[in-house]
């Protein structure tokens, strides 16, 4: 199929009709005839999957289109150390090369297991740090940049395709979500970081997990439980749980 973890998932999630309705409706880059694809015909990009709407989202439009052009977007975000893509070259291999680049935190950081090539995932063999230890997701606005939807990569967090992810872009302790920032924060030049795949400086808004609530961030486990995360949470411990399989303990504030 040709689409993002949210896409692939949706027949669990009570939305098997608008998956098979895609199939063999994207074009030759797009899949083609007999694959599932998010750029079909019609175009399921802007459809709207209500259980990918988090209701606390201050970015998000009333029907769930916050994307540029009405794309449908989601407010949360899949992790890529679990659910890694292979399109366009993207696989953990690429996160292990540091780009030449002063504000660059483009690594799996003590992760040193990964090698050139994407290393899939089996449950729950390949989480030997605990399925219970492991975040599979976690939430992110809808939209990085309300005032220019179109600034942002994939026009905002569409759920479709490759936006909704994170450790990503931007890996390691100092990718640790961020809670509530507000519109300018996302919007500042000062604040943007170094995309490790996309290259050059985004919005960081776009690139990590962000909660829409005070105090901490709502994230789905392995093992099927749903966790909130303290805002004032370590760094490292953040990682540990982004990284299913490097031996990282994780800590008291865990």
């Amino acid at each position: 199929g040709y689409g993002s973890t949210f896409f692939h998932i949706l027949p669990w999630m009570e939305q098997a009709n608008l998956y098979k309705s895609t199939l063999g409706g994207g074009g030759g880059w797009a899949g083609g005839p007999g694959t599932y694809s998010c750029w079909s015909d019609p175009y399921s990009i802007y459809a709207t999957v209500k259980s990918y709407q988090c209701p606390s989202d201050p970015t998000n439009s009333p029907k769930g289109a916050s994307g540029a052009g009405n794309w449908g977007s989601t407010g949360y975000c899949y992790n890529y150390e679990v659910f890694a893509v292979r399109d366009g070259g993207w696989s953990h291999g690429k996160l292990m090369t540091i780009q030449a680049n002063p504000r660059s935190n483009c690594s799996d950081w003590n992760a040193g297991q990964w090698s050139g090539q994407a290393i899939p995932l089996v449950m729950p063999a390949g989480f030997t740090d605990g399925t219970s230890n492991t975040i599979l997701f976690a939430e992110r606005y809808s939209q990085p940049n309300p005032d220019n939807p179109w600034a942002v990569d994939w026009g905002g967090n569409t759920w479709w395709e490759w936006a909704p992810k994170f450790a990503a872009d931007f890996t390691g302790p100092r990718s640790k979500f961020l809670t509530t920032p507000p519109k300018r924060f996302c919007t500042d030049p000062a604040n943007d970081v170094w995309a490790c795949h996309l290259g050059g400086l985004r919005n960081v808004c776009s690139v990590a997990a962000v909660s829409p609530h005070t105090g901490g961030m709502n994230v789905a486990l392995g093992d099927g439980s749903v966790r909130f995360l303290n805002a004032n949470m370590n760094s490292v411990t953040w990682w540990n749980a982004c990284v299913p399989n490097d031996g990282g303990l994780s800590g008291n504030d865990w």
